[in-house]
């Protein structure tokens, strides 16, 4: 059975299915590993590829993620009638790559974990505090010590938050919040 999934997760691969890929991969993988079949494992994780095998996993969470930034995004201008001052090009770019940091951020922290609600639990408790206290959420960067701002510069949340100020509130376009997009 092991076999079987192996080479469906060759055909996704080669198909361009990198989520079916990495779903019928991770079948082969827990069937070997219940065979105790460490060179079938080892083969299955080096034909996958790294980078797909990253992406596979990173994209159903980074999906959901923009799903609901898009939702959240209309129900801010369509429902409470907030309106969007600034550029929305810049606004979904930020998020764009807010949610890919914030993905990659719990990739490697499941790579410390055993399962993957350990992951989740681990991510957002080493996420949480630094994404409230240093993204100026609740203190504007700009009045903490040079220490926090450091940290706070390591952590994408700042700049989205920054991001999200610019297009929501001071009317700004692309180019002013470029340099927190890149």
């Amino acid at each position: 059975l092991g076999e079987a999934y192996f080479q469906a997760s060759l055909v996704a691969e080669r198909d361009g299915h990198w989520v079916l890929a990495r779903t019928y991969a991770e079948r082969a993988k827990g069937q070997y590993e219940e065979l105790s079949d460490r060179a079938n494992v080892g083969r299955l994780l080096n034909n996958l590829g790294g980078l797909e095998f990253l992406l596979a996993k990173q994209l159903p969470y980074a999906a959901m993620a923009l799903v609901n930034f898009a939702t959240l995004l209309a129900m801010a201008v369509l429902v409470f009638q907030v309106p969007l001052k600034g550029s929305a090009t810049a606004l979904v770019a930020g998020a764009v790559l807010y949610v890919a940091a914030a993905t990659a951020f719990g990739l490697v922290v499941s790579s410390f974990v055993r399962t993957q609600i350990a992951a989740i639990f681990a991510a957002a408790i080493l996420a949480s505090l630094p994404t409230v206290q240093y993204s100026g959420f609740m203190l504007p960067v700009s009045s903490m010590s040079p220490d926090a701002q450091l940290i706070g510069r390591l952590f994408p949340p700042m700049y989205f938050e920054h991001v999200s100020v610019c297009a929501f509130t001071q009317a700004l376009g692309f180019a002013d919040v470029l340099v927190d997009l890149g």
